[in-house]
């Protein structure tokens, strides 16, 4: 076939990559944090409702400016008021509050009765003079200022109220608005400035994916290009070969770009992982097919016998690491489940063009020159040979070894946590992770926090005076136990309308009785439109919302204080009046990692099956199956003990690295399995059978390895460290499998077959079974 249509072959495959290429060139950075919910979850769908009643919880950008040795000082409070108004001019920008125009509401009362209500700022920052007392006042009302002001002094905060993140999710619109603030801060020239919120974070994760793609598309380049140069040390050993891997990345990265034309921080991991698994695919059958060349057989003599034996093991190794991607689609993150379909569908084009365009290129050239070259073969069969002995005189003590590391690695296991924090893929040297950690440290914390309310007697509202007490008792939990802070709610700014009655001192409070209550209303009902709660309470007054922020204390913290919080409510809320909700954009991002963790064993599940169910139809054999898993979930064991002893802990990025590990490293264990098959069926003795397939697979599966390591390791140099884990781990992995591979599968089959059984086959020849044990 390869003789006759080799040229048109390679004419189709040439005109799809032109178009492929094209698509390339369609494909958008992006990154939005609300695609990594959890699709069909209750709380999801509790979230959507809350918010389309109320506006989202992450419409803002927090701008924090330094000024030593302190803030009160006119010249910085007046750059400070200008750059407010000037960031209040931007597009999509509502509102900005700042210290400086921030205003009480005061009321002026005589004999139980209201005189006047006024506002009153909370600093006159043009008088000098009259810092130190509004200073004073300040610091004992602070919880009014939303924490404004550091308690240190040196830093302020600017409050910048967005636009609805939808309106202005586009990349373009988005990086706009952060760039032309970033900009006035440089043009007003403060001290030291931060930038935080949601939408700077997915600003800057999209410029980080231009930076790191850029970087892991020219290492793989040149990792490929070194390899093939250090294997085939020729011209052809390089152009052919990288021909086929570079054909594989663009007819993959195209389909992205003809389909969802979007790349985030999973999807860029996608063109280095195709340049890793194409190199595979293609030394295998180059390898095995300068093998026969060697052996003085003919092209096309060479290239049957290279199907015939490699063949039938690259179809399932491309299988089964396919499948290995294929079933993080089990996944409730949009995310992953996007890089689970297009790494698996990217494997199976790796093969198809490893199978396809491979061999018509071969069979169109002449026969390369390092077909004379047996210095090296010389070299790796020798070494090999002495490695095989080795194994053959230490069987006991691998035996030994093996239950040993998995003993230890089953205790390492069972260390490890399921927990997440919100900007946790970001390198602790990033910028924006120490923006982060600015307003954590200086500003009572950057996590939102939401509680919806919802009033279940129909004959209150959130403003009745029972409703208010026991939100009273939730917001008490919430700051002293729960360490919520900046807490905005109905109830709160009751609190702060009676607070403002008795002169602007003591605690805030809600009115001891009912009857002191109804007065604090009246003048709220009054004065609505100085307390816009528009977007706290619903228009029929049963739903309302509790705001918040804290620190980032991660999830598995998060899920403690939750549990505690729904007990307290149990134990002291009226529910049958009135319910609270924890909800909120970060509580779901926290829910992942449940789903994750279950999604990950799910789909090991499924790969173990899958793998089982191959080596079942190669040697119909239970005991085989057994005896193949062995050296596959041993890699899995010492990953999982690295991750508890290292407290690396489960998150979206890590809980794949299971799967996709273990979908690559079988392939070895299928390729050496696939060759022991055929030499059995030579009616050779097991150890002779053994020992061929060791030396014959042994260099090719070694050296796919090598490159498959060093490849995932060009991801160690990102600043997501979600991306360094996977090429961490899944390299150590690798590593761990070939040497699995190389040590156990000898001594197992040594172990549980010593004698070679011989079986009839459906063609009455007489072929070697492994089915006969001790």
């Amino acid at each position: 076939m390869f003789k006759k249509h080799g040229k048109k072959i390679i004419i189709s495959v040439f005109l799809i990559t032109v178009i492929q290429a094209f698509f390339i060139t369609k494909i958008e950075l992006d990154y939005d944090f609300n695609k990594f919910f959890p699709e069909g979850d209750p709380d999801l769908e509790f979230y959507n409702n809350f918010i389309d009643k109320f506006e989202t919880e992450t419409n803002f950008l927090l701008v924090g400016i330094q000024h030593s040795p302190s803030i009160f000082d006119k010249s910085f409070l007046s750059k400070t008021d200008s750059l407010s108004k000037s960031i209040k001019k931007l597009d999509h920008v509502k509102d900005v509050t700042t210290i400086t125009n921030f205003n009480y509401f005061m009321v002026s009362m005589s004999r139980g009765k209201v005189l006047s209500t006024f506002q009153k700022k909370a600093i006159n920052w043009q008088n000098p003079e009259k810092y130190h007392t509004d200073s004073t006042f300040i610091w004992k009302n602070k919880d009014l200022l939303s924490n404004m002001v550091s308690e240190d002094a040196r830093s302020l905060l600017l409050l910048v109220k967005t636009s609805n993140l939808n309106d202005i999710s586009k990349k373009d619109t988005a990086e706009a608005l952060v760039k032309n603030i970033e900009q006035l801060l440089v043009d007003f020239d403060f001290q030291r400035s931060h930038v935080a919120g949601k939408i700077k974070a997915e600003v800057s994760y999209v410029d980080i994916l231009e930076e790191e793609i850029k970087i892991f598309v020219a290492a793989s380049i040149f990792l490929v290009v070194l390899f093939f140069w250090i294997t085939y040390r020729s011209l052809w050993g390089i152009a052919i070969p990288a021909i086929v891997v570079v054909c594989t990345v663009i007819w993959c990265v195209g389909f992205i770009g003809m389909t969802i034309q979007q790349i985030d921080m999973m999807m860029i991991l996608l063109p280095s992982i195709m340049f890793i698994v194409g190199t595979s695919d293609v030394v295998h059958i180059v390898s095995k097919y300068l093998e026969e060349l060697r052996r003085g057989n003919s092209k096309e003599a060479a290239l049957k016998t290279t199907f015939r034996e490699v063949g039938l093991a690259t179809f399932l190794t491309s299988f089964t690491t396919s499948i290995g991607f294929f079933t993080l689609i089990t996944a409730g993150v949009i995310p992953v489940q996007q890089f689970g379909m297009f790494s698996g569908i990217g494997v199976i084009v790796a093969f198809v063009l490893a199978i396809f365009l491979l061999p018509s290129i071969l069979i169109s050239m002449p026969v390369p020159k390092i077909v004379h070259n047996t210095n090296n073969q010389l070299f790796w069969h020798k070494q090999l040979h002495t490695f095989f002995l080795w194994i053959l005189k230490r069987q006991k003590t691998i035996l030994i070894s093996l239950m040993l590391i998995s003993g230890a690695s089953i205790y390492g296991i069972s260390k490890i946590e399921v927990n997440s924090f919100l900007i946790d893929e970001v390198s602790d040297r990033d910028p924006l992770k120490q923006n982060f950690i600015f307003f954590d440290k200086n500003f009572s914390g950057i996590r939102p926090f939401e509680i919806a309310v919802e009033v279940k007697d129909t004959s209150k509202n959130i403003f009745s005076y029972e409703v208010q007490q026991e939100m009273d008792k939730v917001e008490q939990y919430l700051q002293d136990t729960f360490k919520v802070s900046s807490l905005f709610s109905p109830s709160v700014v009751m609190k702060m309308i009676y607070k403002s009655t008795r002169g602007a001192v003591g605690e805030n409070i809600l009115p001891p009785t009912k009857k002191e209550y109804k007065p604090i209303y009246r003048i709220f009902r009054t004065n609505s439109k100085a307390f816009d709660l528009s977007s706290m309470v619903t228009e029929d007054r049963m739903e309302a919302r509790i705001s918040g922020k804290m620190n980032d204390i991660g999830s598995m913290e998060m899920k403690r204080r939750m549990d505690a919080f729904y007990a307290f409510q149990d134990k002291n809320i009226n529910t049958s009046l009135v319910r609270f909700t924890v909800t909120g954009s970060a509580n779901l991002i926290d829910k992942n990692n449940d789903y994750l963790a279950e999604n990950m064993l799910q789909g090991l599940i499924i790969a173990f099956i899958i793998i089982s169910l191959i080596m079942g139809w190669l040697f119909k054999s239970l005991k085989m199956i057994l005896l193949s898993l062995i050296p596959n979930i041993t890699p899995l064991l010492i990953l999982g003990a690295i991750i508890g002893y290292f407290d690396i802990g489960l998150k979206l990025s890590t809980s794949i690295i299971f799967t996709v590990a273990f979908g690559i490293a079988v392939d070895d264990t299928i390729h050496f399995m696939s060759k022991l098959k055929i030499e059995l069926s030579k009616g050779k003795s097991l150890l002779y059978a053994i020992k061929r397939t060791f030396i014959s697979t042994g260099k090719a599966i070694i050296v796919t390895s090598f490159v498959l390591t060093a490849g995932f390791l060009t991801f160690i140099f990102s600043v997501f460290n979600g991306t360094f884990y996977i090429g961490l781990l899944i390299s150590i992995t690798l590593i761990i499998a070939v040497i699995a591979d190389m040590l156990l599968i000898p001594v197992l089959l040594l172990f549980f077959y010593r004698n070679k059984g011989v079986l009839k086959n459906k063609s009455k020849k007489t072929v070697t079974s492994l089915k006969e044990p001790v």
